[in-house]
């Protein structure tokens, strides 16, 4: 099957999409959230749900292999790119949602706490970025950024040629991406204008004097410029520090020595500017056609504005455990997920709390511990963790993280992980959803979904009160028409 989510989404996705593409992964979950529908293991097929405890029975470099093989059956053929046609890719995610009047529509930046929040509002969002997985020939060493930045070139200049309005940032990471690196290339490409598919949603979809959100990532990285719509990025924010990747240390050295590579340090092209981050950082250059629209339709534009893509968690932790409350679900269980192992549908089903973590590495560990030490104490603690198949720079071990969730009051479990195999749990990908379901019992029924009003009371006193107060901003670009929540609703109510 080439892409895992083709079957979940019933629409299938261009063939150069990517299964284990963020942008993607949150939009599959969350529409189906909106559909009121569960999203099973990253929308793999329920049948293959006992295929996971064998998967895991496997030697752990068979396991490599089918990491390796599954991801690499994503990519394209690099003589292909210039037949590529992107807005098939916004076609596909607005085919995903259901059509109805919404009151608020998000755009930008992909993360998985925004993502908590579209589904609080009952409101869809649309991804800037997404990945193009590019096939690698087994000759090109996975730790050669010279030349891989040159192999690339010909095929982003093919793809950047039909598709001006996409800006290309080729990114290389040895450190996390290893095994994947193996088989293929991550071309990640940036809309510098909202493209018809988009508009046309926006338009059919978005009430009178609704408001388009801009999700705003700010995070940038250092890059190589190889021509004005088209860079090579090296590295990636993750475990690593940019000087793991640029620079000559200890951490490099151990990490490239235990996986017998020929170099214990890498020699990446010069860099000459910074730039968004490829998966994470919001282009600006897409909001002139944002403002546009809303100028042409009176719509209203907000901005939600962050410096990391995690940055949002502990904010949209604490407006989930207000809402909750205000709506009488008396909650105090915190579940914890990892990069695309995100399920909003069983998060609000449950009456959970969530906090995503855009990895499984020690910068997110580090985050979430500093979360659990300043705010109140949870009586029960859940945990997902993406298992990449790599102990990479800042690899953090299973023992760590049964510390830092050992802060609940009562009750810490995993979901879906299996302790002895991680990271090269593969199973986990598929099991997060059934133990999510089987380990956590409570049920509430959808109600009400979070309006605007409640959104800015709550953002008022969390910028007052909040000790993680800097890690967002949220405010108005355009004024629109006055807003009436009519959206589906999406926010729990407890279930008599």
């Amino acid at each position: 099957m080439k892409n895992p989510f083709n079957k979940a989404i019933g629409h299938m996705p261009p063939n150069f999409t990517a299964g284990f593409d963020s942008g993607l992964g949150f939009v599959t979950a969350l529409s189906h959230f909106l559909k009121g529908e569960d999203f099973e293991g990253l929308g793999t097929m329920p049948a293959i749900k006992p295929l996971a405890s064998i998967i895991n029975l496997l030697p752990r470099k068979l396991r490599e292999t089918l990491y390796v093989e599954s991801t690499g059956a994503e990519g394209i053929n690099p003589n292909e790119t210039g037949s590529i046609e992107a807005e098939e890719f916004s076609k596909a995610v607005v085919n995903m949602y259901p059509k109805r009047k919404y009151p608020a529509i998000i755009i930008g930046s992909s993360s998985g706490a925004v993502s908590h929040l579209a589904a609080a509002m009952g409101i869809p969002f649309l991804p800037q970025t997404h990945l193009i997985p590019i096939n690698r020939p087994s000759s090109l060493s996975v730790d050669d950024p010279k030349a891989t930045m040159e192999w690339g070139i010909p095929s982003g200049e093919a793809l950047l040629k039909n598709n001006p309005q996409l800006k290309l940032h080729f990114m290389m990471d040895p450190a996390q991406d290893r095994l994947t690196l193996e088989k293929v290339g991550f071309f990640r490409v940036k809309m510098q204008r909202v493209d018809l598919a988009y508009e046309r949603f926006i338009i059919e979809n978005l009430q009178e004097g609704g408001t388009i959100i801009i999700s705003n990532c700010e995070r940038k990285w250092p890059v190589t410029t190889i021509n004005k719509r088209f860079s090579f990025q090296f590295g990636c924010v993750g475990g690593a520090d940019q000087e793991d990747y640029f620079q000559k240390t200890d951490r490099t050295a151990a990490f490239l020595e235990k996986y017998n590579a020929n170099v214990r340090s890498w020699d990446p092209p010069k860099t000459d500017s910074h730039q968004p981050e490829s998966e994470w950082g919001f282009d600006p250059a897409i909001s002139d056609d944002i403002l546009r629209i809303a100028k042409d339709n009176d719509y209203g534009v907000r901005e939600w504005k962050f410096e990391d893509a995690d940055d949002p968690s502990p904010f949209v932790a604490e407006l989930y455990k207000w809402f909750y409350h205000k709506n009488g679900v008396l909650t105090n269980r915190l579940v914890v997920e990892s990069f695309i192992m995100h399920d909003p549908y069983w998060m609000l089903k449950t009456g959970s709390i969530p906090f995503w973590m855009k990895f499984n590495m020690e910068t997110s560990a580090a985050r979430l511990k500093e979360y659990l030490e300043k705010s109140d104490q949870y009586d029960e603690i859940y945990l997902m963790l993406f298992s990449h198949g790599t102990e990479g720079i800042g690899f953090t071990g299973i023992e760590d993280w049964k510390k830092i969730i050992g802060k609940s009051r009562y009750k810490n479990d995993f979901l879906g992980v299996d302790t002895e195999k991680f990271p090269w749990d593969l199973g986990s990908m598929i099991m997060y959803n059934k133990d999510f379901q089987e380990k956590i019992t409570d049920r509430y029924t959808f109600g009400t979904p979070l309006t605007f009003e409640k959104l800015d009371g709550f953002y008022l006193e969390f910028q007052k009160n909040s000790p993680f107060k800097d890690r967002i901003v949220m405010q108005t670009l355009k004024e629109g028409g006055q807003l009436n929540n009519t959206s589906k609703p999406t926010i729990s109510n407890p279930s008599e």
